[in-house]
């Protein structure tokens, strides 16, 4: 008895032969960070080469990361940008959110760019091709090294403020300071020259007072986007005159909190506001004999400023 096979399976097995084996490979792409990140460029590409395909060569899609800001961390592709927020997520977790944008750029880049057709020639050139003689291919070119991300820039700042003491005798002090701040990795350090001034009390009495000192700090902490904290020791070369004359050195360590945001139509400059606590190891009084102080230096004083910045950055 001979077999036959149902007509309608025929065109279904045909069509099941000619279906491509395997979907076109993804995107290749280079990375490419700049600014301040909640993660490290090794970060970024070990979370993004989990999704895509990572390339040195020169004519690959390159994919922008950076800077972040208070809207989220900033990805470019070409024409296309995108804002990601990540919350508090740092490291590897916040590098994994930011690749899964990364990924949805790149597949809308090969929706936009579908590969063309082959050429209806092509198969006689192929069949040439396996008909002519061997060659012995040339070896493949060394990709190029892939350069390493920027480093952050420095920011140059300048404040104005006022700190007071918690004790009635410890009057309000202007304050004027001027820092650079380094940024290395997840750290910043930073150096700080400044002025302290007290105008002149009891002018014309016998415990008539004036204080003026010069501020240099050295201080180290972490920057989150636009918040940045740091910690330092401070000394104080100081003058007081009025009813007596007397130099000296203040020293102690303090605690700076900073807020900053940029201008929009001046992307290289911050405006920022600051809170800080100084501590006091030593103090400076002045009072007449057998009466309470007139004016004294803190042991412990707090500081508001507001200051403009400049990026250093290229």
């Amino acid at each position: 008895m001979s077999t036959r096979w149902p007509l309608p399976l025929v065109p279904c097995a045909f069509l099941a032969a000619s279906a491509p084996a395997a979907a076109p490979a993804a995107t290749a792409i280079r990375l490419r960070t700049t600014g301040d990140l909640p993660f490290t460029a090794e970060e970024l590409e070990q979370a993004a080469g989990a999704r895509l395909a990572m390339s040195a060569e020169a004519g690959a899609p390159v994919v922008i990361v950076g800077p972040t800001d208070e809207a989220g961390v900033q990805v470019g592709m070409g024409e296309r940008r995108t804002v990601v927020v990540v919350g508090a997520h740092t490291g590897l977790a916040a590098a994994r959110i930011v690749a899964l944008a990364i990924a949805e750029l790149a597949a809308e880049a090969s929706d936009a760019h579908p590969a063309q057709k082959s050429d209806p020639e092509a198969p006689v050139a192929h069949a040439a091709a396996a008909n002519a003689p061997p060659v012995i291919a040339a070896p493949a070119a060394t990709p190029l090294p892939v350069s390493a991300p920027p480093r952050p820039a420095a920011l140059i700042s300048v404040a104005l403020g006022a700190a007071k003491g918690i004790d009635a005798t410890e009057p309000f002090t202007g304050t004027c300071e001027a820092d650079v701040t380094l940024p290395l990795g997840r750290f910043d350090v930073a150096g700080t020259l400044g002025v302290w001034r007290v105008p002149t009390r009891h002018a014309g009495l016998a415990d008539e007072a004036s204080f003026v000192a010069g501020a240099v700090r050295a201080s180290a902490g972490l920057r989150s986007g636009p918040v940045q904290l740091l910690i330092g020791p401070f000394v104080a070369p100081y003058r007081i005159e009025g009813g007596v004359s007397h130099t000296g050195v203040l020293a102690g360590g303090g605690a700076m909190l900073r807020v900053g945001r940029k201008l929009g139509a001046a992307p290289k400059v911050h405006v920022f506001g600051s809170f800080r606590v100084d501590a006091f190891a030593n103090r400076v009084s002045v009072s007449l004999v057998g009466a309470e102080p007139s004016f004294a230096t803190p042991r412990l004083a707090g500081a508001l400023g507001v200051g403009i910045a400049w990026d250093l950055g290229s």
